[in-house]
């Protein structure tokens, strides 16, 4: 044990010197350990001044066993540093810009308001009141697709669906399932974005009990219909979702080129292949 101290206290001296340090005003000034830069560097289990992070570890874990701990399996690129590369002296506690800068702007500076424990940096706590102004300044991409794609969804605030940071909640959460086989698994099959739930893609076997959900009252025209038509598939008709195709895009011209204008004057619906006669 005393030779873990002593060895601890050498460790702490040379970083004193080489690494991170506070001066006597509270000012906090990186040195750089050849030039590395301490995002990008190969992992040996070394950090970027040179220590093993075992090593380190080992000996800062018979007093601060939760920290220690919590870093291994949460710490992110933080977990490839060792102890004292932000410690540089025992109770040593660096200031995240020290390192990351203002890495949201100058609005957001309280890094602590989020970022609850910097040993599991990515393991956010965000309040209630969090609006996607917030949010957006790491998801650009995700609140640009709402602006660009506007849906019921893009009147949410993020944390509606998202109450924990990085959790992507089912869809049967809120909505129910087209029908009672269907899971929460199936509803990626056919959504494929819950940012834009209304972008629909889905294959060409998909069962008309699932469009139902939404078109309940069309399916059970064509199911009455007693037609040819009502043993078909909807994505068979619509390999798109919302696409009407045309009749002459299955039929031809059966009738023969005078007569061109199926869905107005005698089809009036593809669900329901009926014919007005016109007196």
């Amino acid at each position: 044990m005393e030779n873990k101290n002593i060895i601890l206290l050498l460790i702490i001296a040379l970083i004193a010197m080489s690494g991170c340090i506070e001066n006597d005003e509270g000012d906090t000034t990186t040195i750089s350990n050849d030039g590395q830069d301490i995002d990008n560097f190969s992992n040996d289990n070394l950090d970027p001044l040179g220590y093993n992070i075992e090593t380190v570890s080992n000996i800062c874990v018979e007093c601060h066993s939760k920290p220690v701990n919590t870093i291994k399996e949460s710490g992110g690129l933080h977990s490839q540093k060792s102890c004292n590369f932000c410690h540089a002296q025992h109770g040593y506690v660096p200031k995240c810009s020290d390192c990351h800068g203002s890495f949201h702007g100058n609005t957001i500076t309280n890094c602590a308001q989020c970022h609850t424990d910097a040993h599991a940096p990515k393991d956010i706590t965000f309040s209630s009141e969090a609006d996607k102004f917030s949010c957006n300044i790491c998801h650009i991409s995700e609140v640009t697709t709402f602006n660009i794609n506007p849906t019921k969804h893009s009147n949410l605030e993020c944390t509606h669906c998202h109450t924990k940071h990085g959790l992507i909640p089912e869809c049967t959460n809120c909505h129910t399932p087209h029908d009672d086989a269907m899971t929460a698994d199936d509803c990626g099959e056919c959504h494929t974005t819950g940012h834009v739930p209304t972008k629909v893609i889905y294959p060409i076997t998909t069962p008309k009990s699932l469009c139902s959900g939404c078109h309940a009252d069309a399916i059970s025209v064509m199911d009455n219909s007693n037609t040819k038509h009502s043993e078909l598939l909807c994505s068979q008709c619509h390999p798109k979702h919302a696409q009407i195709p045309t009749c002459p895009s299955c039929h031809g011209i059966p009738h023969g080129p005078t007569v061109t204008d199926c869905g107005i004057r005698c089809h009036l619906s593809g669900h329901d292949v009926w014919k007005k006669i016109e007196l």
